[in-house]
Parts: structure tokens; C-alpha cells; sequence
């Protein structure tokens, strides 16, 4: 189960830098820079700057539109992932995309809810 550190700042565009702990992360290449949960029109404004490198994304890579296979985030926008940095990106089988899918969902949860914070950071 992941585990979020403890928060720093909120604002009404972030709420402030974390740690998160690998706990339940799908493979070995977890994310070590601080993240950030991006909320209202800061996190409105990086998920269309993600959706239109997505569509380029997909539109350069047949892998991308082969059903089974999604575009994902290694530090999902929301998190403060570069919605501009294709780097950012991978190609995933379906089921391994759910898998990091449930783990940043569980940390979601955790941030908006105040749960299972720690003082990791």
C-alpha cells in the first residue's frame, strides 16, 4: 500500500510537495523527486497540454492505438508530472496500466483525504 509523506503547503493551485513510498509500485522504476498534487485550474490547464501530447503520442506510435496497450504517465500530471515532456510517457499493456493506474489512485485517495500520511519527507 503506497504512503504519502506529510503535507507542506496548500494553495489553490497545489497542495504541497510530498514523498511517496514505493509500497505497491508495479515495477522497480519509481519516481524519487518530490511530488505535488495539482488541483482547480493548474491541474485543468496541465491535463490539456497531456491530452495533446497524448494524441501525438498515439498518433506516431501504432503501438499506442493497438487495442490493449495505453499511453501512460510515469509521474501522472496530476501528481505534477511535465505535461509537455514525452519522456514522461511510456506504452503499457493494458492490465500493467491498471496496475499503476490502482497505485496513483490510492494515493490520490490518501492525499484527499488526509490518510496515511507519515513524515517521510
Amino acid at each position: 500500500m503506497p504512503s504519502v509523506g506529510k503535507l507542506a503547503e496548500k494553495t489553490d493551485k497545489y497542495i504541497g510537495y510530498f514523498s511517496v513510498l514505493p509500497s505497491g509500485y508495479p515495477d522497480d522504476d519509481f519516481p524519487t523527486e518530490p511530488i505535488t498534487f495539482l488541483v482547480g485550474d493548474t491541474y485543468l490547464d496541465a491535463w490539456e497540454a497531456t491530452r495533446r501530447v497524448n494524441r501525438s503520442i498515439r498518433a506516431a506510435s501504432p503501438k499506442a492505438t493497438t487495442k490493449g496497450f495505453e499511453v501512460h504517465e510515469r509521474i501522472p500530471i496530476k501528481f505534477g508530472g511535465n505535461p509537455d515532456d514525452k519522456s514522461n510517457r511510456i506504452i503499457l499493456p493494458i492490465e500493467m496500466h491498471k496496475a499503476y493506474t490502482a497505485f496513483w489512485s490510492k494515493v490520490q485517495a490518501d492525499v484527499e483525504s488526509g490518510s496515511n500520511w507519515n513524515n517521510q519527507i
